[in-house]
């Protein structure tokens, strides 16, 4: 016979539930909004790709211009090294349209750097982290030809250490897995994203 009593689920494992009940139900939104995006932009050869991926950023930023800022983004990363290797993902959207880059994503309002690192690391890989040093604060700053500001970002990078889970893309990600520190060198990164990578190994074995 069962005891009676309350049933205690564990943080993560509820967490973990509505994180996927949250993007089954983007699924359905983004896919209704995605067919808005591509019947407006036809005329600008807008592919379906390009119409999701705007979609999915305006059902998440409905309020916040990622291009052609009104003012900077603070945006928070993520160093997760394990065994001498680190976690990347292969972004979906501008500006870093299917390049790998850390985990990482926009500080929300309400919640603290350190906070959000965490957050974004578990939307965009499935995996549980704790922050641990501050790696550096970079800008990233992307112009036109007309020179005006296309993108603005001021990013903060924490290194983390990894706490339980194991990679699987969501989010803004792809595709996300481990690279060993010569296959990170190997890729063609964004010059800050290698350097934050590079001290990020070397906090991790000092």
């Amino acid at each position: 016979m069962q005891p009676r009593g309350p049933v205690l689920l564990h943080y993560e494992t509820v967490l973990g539930l509505f994180l996927d009940l949250r993007r089954r139900l983007r699924g359905i939104f983004e896919a209704a909004l995605a067919f808005v995006f591509f019947e407006r932009h036809e005329r600008f050869n807008l592919t379906i790709r390009e119409a999701l991926s705007r979609a999915r950023v305006a059902l998440e930023f409905p309020n916040m211009k990622r291009e052609y800022p009104e003012q900077p983004l603070v945006g928070v990363g993520a160093i997760i090294i394990k065994n001498d290797s680190v976690v990347l993902v292969k972004r979906g959207h501008p500006p870093l349209a299917g390049e790998w880059s850390i985990p990482g994503g926009v500080l929300e309002v309400g919640e603290t750097l350190r906070e959000a690192a965490v957050r974004e690391t578990l939307e965009e890989t499935g995996l549980a982290v704790e922050t641990a040093d501050l790696l550096g604060v970079f800008d990233r700053v992307l112009r036109d030809a007309d020179e005006r500001t296309i993108y603005h970002y001021v990013l903060i990078d924490f290194l983390c250490k990894l706490i339980s889970g194991e990679p699987a893309p969501a989010g803004d990600a792809v595709e996300t897995r481990w690279f060993t520190r010569d296959e990170a060198e190997a890729l063609p990164l964004a010059k800050d994203t290698a350097e934050v990578i590079r001290l990020g190994f070397e906090k991790s074995n000092s």
